[in-house]
């Protein structure tokens, strides 16, 4: 079989799998090879996508040079249209990508903020998970100094004070400046880019994603996903 015959029907395998992802979204299946391209956030095999969406309209709409299709893909395209297939028939999991809360730098609401500080300027981290019983209870994240120096009811900081006496700043839906999303182990990647692409201007930005083992805030928690996590997948 020719590789302009394999590509169309590979081609077709595509579409049928993007067509049933908008079926689940709810969405129209007219097109769904450009709506996935189109979308704002699907950044993830853009270019190859529409390159292989082309080829596949000059195959199918363009007339025959004596019997032969006007263009041949190369085997090199073949592999790239292969590998967007598999992508879709599987795609990878959130999990794949997050940072395993045994290795994430955690705090107990027993620790001191002072410690917890010098940590994260030490190691470069951003937000830190405040843990307990596997269960996250709030976030320390660049901005809670901030936060808990606007606190009215703020109490002097020194470097005995713990971290369950600033509980409320540490709760995730108290930060001011961003906001954090709970998600399950079974979101892909591409679900999980979707939440981190904001929807207006006055809406707080996605800092992190936390997974958990149902998806809720009070489930165990399993990993962090931040917006550096799914650059692999642009």
């Amino acid at each position: 079989m020719a590789n302009a015959e394999k590509f169309i029907s590979l081609y077709k395998v595509l579409e049928d799998l993007l067509e049933e992802k908008c079926r689940e979204e709810g969405r129209s299946t007219v097109n769904a090879v450009y709506q996935y391209i189109s979308a704002m956030g699907n950044v993830r095999f853009r270019d190859k996508l529409d390159l292989c969406r082309q080829v596949r309209n000059l195959i199918t709409h363009s007339a025959d040079i004596d019997g032969c299709p006007p263009i041949e893909p190369s085997d090199g395209l073949m592999r790239t249209l292969e590998e967007i297939v598999s992508y879709f028939q599987k795609p990878p999991l959130v999990l794949d990508r997050a940072t395993a809360v045994d290795r994430l730098l955690v705090a107990t609401p027993r620790d001191r903020v002072v410690w917890l500080m010098q940590r994260m300027a030490r190691n470069g981290y951003s937000h830190v998970p405040v843990m307990e019983n596997d269960r996250l209870t709030g976030v320390f994240s660049a901005s809670t100094p901030f936060a808990m120096a606007m606190d009215e009811n703020r109490l002097a900081v020194d470097d005995q004070t713990r971290l369950d006496e600033v509980r409320e700043a540490l709760r995730p839906e108290n930060h001011r400046m961003e906001q954090f999303r709970f998600i399950d182990p079974e979101t892909t990647c591409d679900e999980a880019r979707e939440l981190f692409v904001r929807t207006s201007p006055r809406e707080r930005r996605v800092a992190a994603l936390f997974v958990t083992e149902n998806g809720q805030p009070y489930g165990r928690l399993l990993g962090m996903l931040t917006p550096w996590d799914l650059m692999e997948e642009s």
